[in-house]
């Protein structure tokens, strides 16, 4: 449940208080790097509880214990699939781009103000394009970023029921703050687990400072028609008010979990997708790839066919599906799209976000 604006002022104030607050630029859409202009829309929450402090120097590793120690959920053993696969999983992340509800919970939404309360024509309106896109992806698991509560993503849903009936698991990432954007995920199977890691997961940048998830990190176990999947959804820290160490360490701390539940669930595809606010290449990307379990989703591809974001007229990709082959060769080669008019410079990209949604195929046994 969110905190009402009022208990939020009050708490604000007991934090400020005691000196602990920042408010960070990087919570205002209109946010501008050094040179002017807008860096990101993939902003971070109004309220960071925890210091800010940069260091990119790559010396310290995560120091956390995140190690899955769920029993193996077909009660079976844990052998990697053989034979051939029985089919084929379309899988999709989507930032929806600042999707709030009509309901004002910060008191301040008028101009410049980082929450947007759309009035309810308005609110419907962009659920009616988002399902509709979504709709004619046909993907079989959608990962979101940027919505703001678990009743919009619901809302987002029935929308989508209008159009297909099939996502039949919800699950969802809130963090609790008035006007916090989180993750999500809808899929056409079974929910039958999630775990959220950002409260019991510390993470250490490179300079030794402790961090954490910027959003949760969420996890959802699903039965996809019989084949299980655990799908893992983020959304790192944005580079408008830029904090490298912090987002080089949710890689590693991504890339230990995904790992780890990967070696306890080799029968499972296990994947991991988001708006992860780096490119191929940066130590983020690398430190995700670094042992070779985890692969990127298009690295089989050139960059200019799967860019999802453009930035002062450079084409970007910063939208990402990896996963696990721990076991098996999930990734449908070739398959990875960027989906969207993707104009750049535009203002228009997926449905009425300013990122492309990113798609792959993967087989599952």
């Amino acid at each position: 449940m969110k905190t009402t604006s009022k208990g939020m002022a009050t708490l604000l104030a007991l934090w400020m208080a005691a000196g602990v607050v920042s408010c960070q630029d990087a919570d205002d859409p209109t946010v501008r790097d050094d040179s002017g202009v807008h860096r990101d829309a993939s902003l971070d929450t109004a309220v960071d509880v925890e210091d800010t402090t940069t260091d990119t120097s790559d010396t310290v590793d995560i120091a956390v214990d995140t190690r899955d120690t769920s029993p193996d959920r077909d009660g079976g053993t844990n052998d990697c699939p053989t034979g051939a696969p029985s089919r084929t999983l379309q899988v999709a992340t989507v930032n929806t781009r600042l999707l709030f509800d009509t309901t004002c919970d910060t008191g301040n939404c008028g101009p410049g103000g980082f929450e947007n309360a759309p009035s309810q024509t308005e609110y419907l309106q962009r659920l009616e394009g988002l399902a509709t896109e979504i709709a004619d992806l046909d993907a079989d698991i959608v990962l979101f970023q940027e919505i703001e509560t678990r009743q919009v993503l619901s809302d987002l849903s029935d929308e989508l029921d209008e159009r297909t009936d099939d996502y039949t698991a919800l699950a969802f990432g809130e963090r609790g703050f008035d006007a916090s954007i989180d993750v999500g995920l809808l899929a056409r199977g079974e929910l039958v687990d999630t775990r959220e890691y950002r409260n019991e997961t510390t993470l250490t940048r490179p300079d030794g400072t402790d961090t954490m998830f910027v959003r949760e990190f969420l996890r959802a176990d699903l039965s996809m028609g019989g084949h299980p999947v655990i799908a893992f959804v983020a959304h790192f820290k944005s580079k408008a008010n830029d904090d490298p160490g912090r987002r080089l360490a949710e890689a590693r701390g991504a890339r230990q979990i995904i790992e780890d539940v990967a070696a306890n669930h080799p029968d499972a595809l296990v994947l991991f997708g988001g708006d992860l606010n780096d490119t191929p290449g940066s130590p983020p990307l690398d430190a995700l790839q670094t042992t070779g379990l985890t692969r990127r989703a298009g690295q089989d591809q050139p960059l200019d066919a799967i860019w999802s974001y453009c930035y002062m007229g450079d084409r970007e990709t910063i939208d990402h599906l990896l996963w696990s082959d721990e076991c098996a060769d999930h990734y449908v080669d070739g398959s990875a799209r960027a989906r969207g008019d993707r104009m750049c410079p535009g203002d228009r990209q997926f449905a009425d976000s300013d990122h492309a949604a990113v798609t792959a195929e993967f087989r599952v046994w």
